[in-house]
């Protein structure tokens, strides 16, 4: 009965400093990756208001990134990754073209939705893309990214237990 006590005693124990051990390495955070590289996207509208992904390229620096977008009626619009970043946030702006539902999608598809704001854990999205090759160069690309990507640990808030605690200290 003892030896079966003392093992209980140790696992418990055993626990808590293994938890404990965990929460100052940064086991209850989480780790954050942003790219450090840019990316070119080339869309083509494929019917109105429905674009495909034609092609990405990564570029050297993330300030370069742009979309360049292609549109049935034959123009062409390019975008930096700051005007880019507006047209996916406000979705009201109805006087540019590229404020369209499909524009925004195919944004988020692709490598560029890791800039706006995508998990780039998260796979990126085959219907996003117009045909096979340019998928896998993208996918390629896409573990190119993650690779270079800057790393950032992000620790979660501590539960609190309920009890506040004051330094104030009344005295008589």
């Amino acid at each position: 009965m003892k030896t079966k006590k003392k093992i209980t005693t140790g696992i418990v124990v055993s626990s808590f400093v293994l938890g404990a051990f965990l929460i100052s390495c940064g086991g209850g955070g989480t780790e954050k990756l942003s790219p450090t590289q840019g990316v070119v996207t080339t869309i083509e509208e494929v019917s109105p208001d429905e674009f495909k992904i034609i092609d990405e390229q990564v570029i050297a620096t993330k300030s370069e990134s742009k979309i360049i977008a292609k549109y049935i009626d034959g123009s062409v619009d390019t975008l930096s990754l700051n005007e880019a970043q507006l047209a996916y946030k406000d979705s009201t702006n109805s006087t540019r073209r590229h404020s369209s539902r499909g524009f925004r999608s195919v944004m988020w598809g692709g490598l560029f939705g890791y800039y706006m704001g995508r998990n780039l854990n998260s796979p990126i999205n085959r219907n996003a893309y117009g045909n096979q090759t340019a998928y896998d160069k993208s996918n390629r690309s896409h573990s190119n990214l993650k690779s270079t990507a800057r790393r950032t640990r992000v620790s979660s808030p501590r539960k609190s237990s309920g009890r506040s605690r004051s330094s104030r200290s009344y005295g008589g």
